[in-house]
């Protein structure tokens, strides 16, 4: 079950729905695509039809803040708390290893390669790397990026891209790839990373921008 909040599906399934969810697609033949929104991501894709394409077309989505589930009217405090401490990467990722699954890594450069492969394996350490690139050595060479992917053959891409670089991506580069599961990984990869003071100044802006835009919403319905 799930709503359509702003023009983008999202749905309200939990924790371990969403981890059954997640092995369903790491064992299909063909490939699914998964990314995190945040406030900022669905204020940005609300007035943007290109970019609701891109989250419709999506196998499924993750939240990546609060603001979010109260969007979508999930409060429970487990719920919030689970998004919080980033609980769903961490049991994936676990999960990842205990099936040793082969993973790929896509990151926009080298300097954010290395600070992606640090976090991940700050949560896990042993997790299967076979592959790695970066979308700066690609610029104009969409099928040499797709050919590199499927000749290390990964069951797994996870990939941290600047929005909405990313699931734009997915959406134009899905149909070429021969693995299983693409993962849009969130902004923070461990919940202990510390944003800058802009960092949190536009969340609260976007925070502010969401509610009021889904209270427009919700006026705009009534009338």
């Amino acid at each position: 079950m799930g709503n359509e909040i702003l023009g983008i599906p999202l749905s309200n399934i939990g924790l371990r729905e969403s981890l059954r969810k997640i092995n369903e697609f790491s064992e299909s033949n063909g490939l699914n695509t998964v990314a995190y929104i945040s406030a900022g991501k669905l204020v940005l894709a609300s007035d943007n039809q290109e970019q609701r394409k891109w989250w419709s077309n999506l196998d499924l989505i993750l939240y990546e803040d609060k603001e979010v589930l109260r969007a979508v009217g999930i409060t429970a405090p487990a719920r919030i708390r689970e998004v919080e401490e980033n609980k769903f990467l961490k049991e994936m990722l676990r999960n990842l290893v205990r099936g040793q699954r082969e993973i790929f890594l896509l990151a926009q450069t080298w300097e954010e390669m290395e600070q992606l492969e640090e976090e991940l394996r700050k949560i896990q350490s042993s997790l299967c790397i076979v592959g790695k690139a970066v979308v700066e050595d690609y610029l104009q060479r969409k099928e040499s990026l797709i050919n590199d992917i499927n000749f290390q053959a990964p069951q797994i891409i996870l990939s941290k891209l600047p929005y909405p670089e990313g699931i734009r991506m997915m959406y134009e580069y899905g149909n070429y790839l021969n693995a299983s599961l693409w993962l849009g990984l969130p902004e923070k990869v461990n919940e202990e990373e510390k944003g800058g003071w802009l960092d949190k100044i536009n969340k609260i802006m976007y925070k502010k921008l969401l509610n009021r835009m889904i209270n427009h919403s919700k006026d705009t319905e009534k009338q």
